[in-house]
């Protein structure tokens, strides 16, 4: 039977001091847990292709994105959140440092022109407690709403059968 290694994890792997095992609002917050680390592998490319389409309306349908708990979600989901609406360099950097994406000059160039619109968006953590239908849409309408409001928009909500009640 060989000895116990006594040597840490830090000794095996580079770990980044930003890295949060979770997204939410307080690790979103802290200035070393960056958005643009999120390395856009495959399915975050198509991702954004089928959110270029959607915001273009070449596709008249949303984006659902779908996963198992510790999955990324989140953190894909806030990488696109800013990409959308980052400052114009941030977004070319972002395009610029990962190869995969430096391919995607149609991408980038679609999304750039969609962002020249205004984009509202809204999110929402800790979703667990959403069991049904009709919580799903409460959350969703709770959601949009705050994010209009925020956003400055003009907001039409109250006059739906949800803002009513």
């Amino acid at each position: 039977m060989g000895t116990l290694d006594s040597r840490s994890y830090a000794e095996y792997f580079e770990i980044d001091e930003g890295y949060y095992p979770e997204i939410n609002e307080s690790s979103i917050k802290d200035p070393k847990n960056k958005w643009q680390s999120t390395y856009p592998h495959g399915t975050i490319v198509t991702l954004l292709k089928d959110l270029e389409r959607a915001l273009s309306r070449e596709d008249k349908k949303s984006v659902w994105v779908e996963g198992a708990y510790g999955t990324g979600k989140s953190r894909v989901l806030w990488m696109v959140q800013k990409l959308l609406t980052c400052p114009e360099k941030e977004f070319d950097a972002y395009f610029e440092e990962y190869e995969k994406l430096q391919k995607e000059t149609d991408l980038r160039e679609r999304l750039r022109a969609a962002r020249k619109n205004k984009i509202v968006t809204a999110r929402r953590y800790a979703t667990g407690d959403i069991t049904s239908t009709q919580k799903l849409i409460f959350a969703v309408y709770e959601s949009l709403t705050a994010a209009l409001k925020k956003s400055g928009c003009k907001f039409d909500g109250a006059k739906t059968l949800r803002g009513k009640s």
